[in-house]
């Protein structure tokens, strides 16, 4: 149950792509086929075993998204670091951390509570806040226990400053979740373009760079 793909057509992936947190893979694969028809890749949703069974070298490029990034950064292999691409990339979600993160850590506690309760209300909430044109869900893009697990990690996991190195990306100037010159100052290769966290421009900023 941890693996969600997300692959709209019947292609060998060259990319693979990890969404952010609770971003459905579907939706997330038709922003990428909109901006990358001829590449539309693969797309997995970060879980504790979403890298199960891959391949590293059988892809010519990984892009993660927001937590997805995080999630790469993480478990990429030290092989494969050089066709890593991260947009709206964090290394610490929280605030407290001093890293970029504009949410505090109080409020991914509560978003944790309101997501076991009523999980599509919060899913809804969650998208509105961030700025992602996704509407109130009317189904899970994963079990809840996974989507537990993922705020659980945002709110206590921190990557190392030597996994963040060069790696290239974009990041919103306007992401209401992220302070764009905080994260630049530890992700060099990453480029400030206009925007939110919305996915949409992120990809046409990332295609427009050569990333």
């Amino acid at each position: 149950m941890g693996v969600f793909s997300g692959r709209l057509r019947s292609v060998t992936p060259k990319t693979l792509w990890i969404t952010g947190w609770a971003i459905p893979p579907v939706w997330f694969s038709r922003q990428v086929c909109t901006v990358f028809p001829d590449d539309p890749g693969e797309v997995r949703l970060p879980g504790p075993d979403c890298f199960e069974g891959i391949h590293w070298s059988g892809y010519d490029r990984f892009v993660g998204y927001s937590f997805g990034a995080f999630w790469l950064l993480q478990n990429a292999p030290e092989g494969v670091r050089d066709k890593l691409r991260v947009i709206a990339p964090f290394s610490a979600f929280c605030a407290e951390a001093g890293r970029g993160g504009r949410v505090l850590t109080t409020q991914v506690k509560v978003l944790r509570r309101w997501l076991a309760r009523e999980p599509l209300a919060a899913l809804g909430d969650f998208y509105a806040r961030a700025g992602v044109s996704l509407t109130v869900p009317t189904e899970l893009p994963a079990p809840v226990e996974t989507l537990l697990w993922g705020l659980d990690m945002m709110a206590a996991g921190k990557l190392p400053d030597s996994v963040c190195g060069t790696v290239p990306g974009v990041i919103g100037a306007s992401d209401a979740l992220l302070d764009a010159a905080r994260i630049t100052a530890q992700f060099a290769g990453v480029k400030t373009v206009p925007g939110t966290h919305d996915l949409l421009p992120l990809l046409r900023a990332l295609k427009q760079h050569g990333l």
